[in-house]
């Protein structure tokens, strides 16, 4: 079983977008994929349909609930770990309590999925320490731009702070760059510059900018699904293919 965290300081990189849709990809390769929602804005859960309210991870992370209470089996055969809005407080909350970064690690323990995929919020919040715990790796979405890309050094820095602290064995596998304008040369210059500083750990396919994206999240359904043809539909499947072979699985 590979865990990925799905992990990104910044918001609207694409993490959601990544997650549903990677996962929906490696299913219709045959896989068993569970995506744990950690982030308050629900947008995994309601994109494949799930429901987000409680019972939710928010009572998971109380002891309120088991794993069991909030999956949902979402569009296009992927189980969802659901969110709800009150992850919003759940730093407040719990952030401080003993053992907080170790409970969404120790109710996975026993499940059966081929992936687990971890949509985590921005910010490197309770939620998102979880998930990092919870992690064996990191897949870290980017979009093609000098902000962003800048911006990578300092999630680079929050993983490696929680590899020393909580999880030796975290480590960073793959960049996947994203929302790409195949037309502007900006783009290719900077994924360049992503090979030449992080090498193989850069994805060698890309995704490419599509609206269909946004209509599938309207539709609950992902890309792949919804409409197979969308050039997206072909990129995450190539991408969930290239991410098998990166993981040993053929």
């Amino acid at each position: 079983m590979r865990r990925i965290a799905v992990i990104n300081q910044k918001g609207g990189i694409g993490k959601t977008t990544t997650s549903v849709n990677l996962a929906a990809a490696l299913v219709a390769l045959g896989d068993r994929v569970l995506i744990v929602d950690c982030d308050a804005q629900a947008h995994s859960t309601k994109w494949l349909g799930g429901t987000a309210e409680r019972p939710s991870l928010y009572d998971l992370m109380h002891g309120e609930a088991c794993l069991d209470d909030v999956l949902c089996e979402g569009s296009g055969g992927v189980d969802v770990a659901c969110a709800s809005r009150e992850l919003g407080v759940i730093d407040v909350e719990i952030g401080k309590d003993e053992g907080a970064d170790v409970r969404l690690r120790d109710a996975l323990e026993g499940v059966d999925y081929d992936w687990i995929f971890f949509d985590c919020p921005p910010g490197l919040g309770v939620m998102s320490r979880g998930a990092l715990v919870a992690a064996d790796s990191v897949l870290i979405p980017v979009v093609p731009e000098a902000i962003n890309i800048e911006g990578l050094k300092d999630v680079w820095w929050t993983i490696e702070r929680v590899q020393l602290a909580l999880n030796p064995r975290l480590v960073v596998s793959e960049i996947l760059v994203c929302n790409v304008r195949a037309s502007t040369r900006h783009h290719g210059q900077m994924i360049e510059s992503l090979r030449d500083t992080f090498a193989d750990r850069v994805m060698d396919t890309t995704i490419g900018q599509n609206v269909t994206l946004a209509d599938a999240f309207s539709a609950h359904e992902p890309i792949i699904t919804y409409d197979a043809q969308a050039s997206a539909a072909r990129d995450y499947h190539h991408a969930a293919t290239e991410l098998r072979t990166r993981h040993g699985r053929q």
